[in-house]
């Protein structure tokens, strides 16, 4: 389902279509999408109406972080929290206001966990899923635009402060970026998990 959604080139009705096949995990999305996380001026009651508001980036990205976080049943928390803040970093740090730069930069720093999440190699899982080569080697060895995103964001994480100089970002800038990653990945967590309680069956 993980390789389906991330596919480059699904379509519109595609999306829906995988979402909406589960009803724990649709639920899951439109309690998420309905949050005060995203102030929507009215309720959104299926998942054709969030696409069509939200655009079917925006949409399959939270349904890609909760399929996830369904699938790290047993790891730490913090796996899935440091799969969220790298994302987001590493989306903003895209910067050019391109939709598909940004959703290739969010996936770069969501899957850069994978490995430890599912107790798998990177380099199979990245292999089974339809990603281009520059997402891979920007996972895997760090290369290219998003390669050096990814970089950058872990050495935030590690407080590495001299090599997030030689990053190729300006300091006040990925400051900036990673800071606001931080506030996004918790309030995102505490609205899954507010929906995991209203909801004991779901599967995220």
């Amino acid at each position: 389902v993980m390789s389906k959604l991330m596919d480059p080139v699904i379509s519109f009705r595609e999306v829906e279509e995988i979402i909406s096949s589960d009803v724990s995990f649709c639920y899951a999305i439109l309690r998420t999408v309905n949050s005060s996380m995203f102030s929507l001026p009215r309720r959104v009651d299926s998942i054709h109406h969030a696409l069509v508001l939200l655009g079917v980036n925006q949409v399959r990205t939270f349904a890609a972080v909760m399929m996830m976080a369904s699938s790290g049943d047993g790891k730490p928390t913090s796996l899935l929290t440091t799969a969220l803040e790298r994302a987001k970093c590493c989306e903003l740090l895209a910067g050019s206001g391109r939709a598909e730069d940004a959703m290739r930069y969010f996936t770069v720093g969501l899957f850069s966990v994978l490995d430890a999440i599912t107790d798998q190699p990177m380099d199979e899982l990245l292999g089974s899923l339809p990603l281009s080569e520059e997402v891979r080697a920007a996972i895997l060895r760090l290369e290219g635009r998003a390669g050096l995103a990814l970089k950058a964001t872990i050495c935030c994480e590690r407080a590495a402060f001299d090599e997030m100089l030689g990053s190729g970002f300006d300091a006040d800038i990925l400051q900036s970026c990673y800071l606001r990653a931080l506030d996004w990945a918790h309030h995102l967590r505490v609205r899954m998990l507010e929906s995991g309680k209203q909801d004991p069956a779901q599967a995220t």
